[in-house]
């Protein structure tokens, strides 16, 4: 599958309603681009976080991270109202971190996401509900599909024997170039993007989530990210960049 970024997430213009929720808990958390600000159920069961928005929404994505449903063995599904509820997914999912599904494209004024499980209190960090950006092509070979770091506060003897650390976190960078991109996919697709990612707002990205389904991360771009678009031919854009760093 070709590469999909998530950023145009429909949860922020809707009208969000929960089943009960732990006490403290914000129903809103789950559109605060924030993983540990979580959105946490009063306990287990049949749970679901609604989103109605007054007119129909065209969807084809849903990503969700800072989450527990795996460790809980939660089935998480994503449904549509008309005149019943429908559904459009439903996936035991098989870790805790960063997860997205693509489907068709579906049309409601009103979703939601379910949640079943039997022991243990389900959350959610973040969730994007929208139309996926699928770039045309996969990202130049070869590649990384990420890279991994250390933060670490560490203590070293004057014979440089290690002392003690503190692993504060692992962030994952990605840099993939993009050539060859038609000049009408990156100015109607893929600008409207850059406008988004340019303001350094979070986004999701999958690089191929057919054969890699678990390699999903949410990413920001870098700071020093710039936008160059060379041309050697009118009708194509010859590289892109896209330096990001996040977690999965």
């Amino acid at each position: 599958m070709k590469p999909q970024i998530l950023y145009d997430n429909l949860l922020i213009n809707g009208t969000l309603t929960s089943s009960a929720l732990e006490s403290g808990s914000n129903v809103q958390n789950i559109r605060d681009y924030r993983p540990y600000t979580f959105v946490k159920f009063a306990a287990a069961g049949t749970n679901y976080i609604q989103v109605e928005f007054g007119q129909g929404f065209e969807v084809n994505a849903i990503a969700i991270i800072g989450h527990n449903l795996h460790s809980i063995s939660a089935q998480f599904y994503l449904e549509k109202f008309t005149t019943v509820w429908e559904e459009i997914i439903s996936e035991l999912i098989e870790s805790d971190n960063a997860f997205m599904s693509k489907f068709e494209n579906k049309i409601a004024s009103k979703y939601r996401i379910k949640i079943i499980n039997s022991i243990g209190k389900p959350y959610l960090g973040v969730a994007f509900l929208g139309k996926a950006l699928e770039m045309e092509y996969p990202p130049d070979a070869p590649r990384s599909v990420y890279n991994e770091s250390i933060e670490v506060d560490a203590e070293i003897s004057k014979a440089g024997n290690l002392l003690g650390n503190i692993i504060r976190f692992n962030p994952i960078e990605i840099n993939h170039n993009y050539s060859n991109l038609s000049k009408t996919f990156v100015q109607n697709s893929f600008l409207p993007f850059w406008n988004y990612a340019k303001q350094l707002k979070p986004f999701f990205y999958a690089v191929d989530l057919g054969n890699n389904p678990y390699d999903i991360f949410y990413v920001r771009l870098k700071e020093e990210s710039i936008l160059e678009m060379p041309q050697s031919n009118l009708n194509y854009i010859d590289n892109i960049n896209l330096q990001m760093i996040g977690q999965r």
